[in-house]
């Protein structure tokens, strides 16, 4: 008949490799939780620095619409189709295209003038840039 003390002692034997099993389990969860972790965290950055590229577009395209307006209201120098449409440069390597239509060439309802103005933040054959779109019916 086998003692208590001996029982503990054989089980003590058998189990030599389970804490180095449990440790890897462990490690490896804790690597899963911390790589999930931190790939959320570097989504939320990219959003944040695209947010500011956003404003920069945004602008950009304010501008070229301000611009086309001026030119037709007060200068009057979009008195045919195409004569606004222009692409500009801005400073920070931010542009806009500027197309002015009037509706016999697909302005629609009842506008007199239809100003489409498109910015990117980033110009130039860049890859990644935010792109951002004004449409005026007047």
């Amino acid at each position: 008949m086998v003692s208590f003390c001996g029982l503990i002692q054989q089980f003590k034997e058998d189990q030599k490799g389970i804490t180095l099993l449990l440790m890897m389990v462990l490690l490896a969860a804790f690597l899963s939780i911390s790589v999930d972790i931190v790939n959320v965290l570097l989504g939320q950055v990219i959003l944040v620095g695209q947010s500011g590229d956003s404003f920069v577009a945004l602008y950009a395209a304010d501008i070229g619409i301000e611009r086309a307006l001026y030119r037709d209201r007060v200068q009057h120098a979009c008195v045919n189709p195409g004569a606004c449409n222009e692409s500009r440069a801005l400073p920070g390597n931010a542009c806009f295209d500027t197309v002015v239509t009037i509706p016999a060439t697909g302005c629609g309802g009842g506008s007199t003038r239809c100003i489409t103005v498109a910015a990117k933040n980033m110009c130039g054959g860049v890859e990644r840039y935010v792109e951002r779109k004004f449409d005026i019916r007047y």
